[in-house]
């Protein structure tokens, strides 16, 4: 019987993150399809930037529930795509608890020290976070800020969470920016009615005034990658 082959699609295909380094703003928005690799993305930058500059980051989701869903699938789960894709040779990613940790590999294939680069946070626990000082950190990837259904709902005041984290984790000092991603465009949500955003057109991006300051946001959408994702198995099978 004929070994299926692995579907490997050109990383060149994927997200790209140049946009956000380069836009300037605190608050990037990106959406795009489900697998273009935002999430991959930002987890690899994020860490390269601990790596070099010890600068610590936050991964974000609404709820609680989100993070222990996560965490349940064991330490190493959550990195795994990127080890296994030995993107920082000599180095092993885990998460232990709500802190994410890296660790240099010694001779014997294991970790002695494990040194804490970033947290797990809820938005939905903002209020609990106040006092904590986090002075190194200097990303929030928040992931999944648009829901793709409505259970559960979108937590109340969710946007004033947000603002309530922000300053939390920043305390004026204009170092945070936060990474926003999600899957689908949704312009019913409450994050887009409060700011007044209409997302850009696919393969598009453009910053949007919110009050004094600008949001940048970009609609994640390449022609090949779309082509390629076509040519799997899935992607086959969804052709009617």
């Amino acid at each position: 019987r004929e070994v299926p082959r692995l579907m490997q699609i050109d990383k060149s295909f994927r997200y790209d993150i140049s946009g956000v380094m380069g836009s300037g703003c605190a608050v990037n928005i990106v959406t795009g399809a489900r697998g273009c690799g935002k999430t991959y993305a930002w987890k690899k930058k994020c860490i390269e930037l601990f790596i070099k500059r010890h600068w610590t980051w936050a991964y974000t989701r609404t709820f609680e529930e989100e993070l222990k869903q996560l965490v349940s699938k064991g330490p190493y789960a959550f990195f795994s795509d990127i080890m296994e894709n030995d993107e920082f040779p000599g180095w092993m990613f885990r998460v232990n608890g709500r802190l994410m940790q890296a660790g240099k590999v010694g001779k014997d294939g294991g970790v002695k020290r494990w040194e804490t680069m970033g947290n797990l946070l809820a938005l939905t626990q903002a209020q609990n976070y106040k006092g904590t000082t986090l002075a190194t950190l200097h990303y929030v990837v928040f992931d999944e800020f648009i829901r793709e259904t409505n259970i559960p709902p979108y937590p109340r005041d969710c946007v004033w969470k947000f603002y309530n984290l922000w300053d939390t984790l920043d305390r004026n000092s204009d170092r945070v920016r936060w990474v926003m991603l999600a899957n689908a465009a949704d312009v019913v949500n409450p994050y887009f009615a409060e700011w007044h955003i209409t997302p850009p057109d696919p393969g598009r991006t453009k910053r949007v005034r919110v009050g004094n300051d600008y949001a940048y946001i970009e609609t994640f959408d390449n022609p090949k990658f779309t082509e390629a994702t076509g040519q799997s198995a899935i992607g086959m099978f969804l052709i009617k």
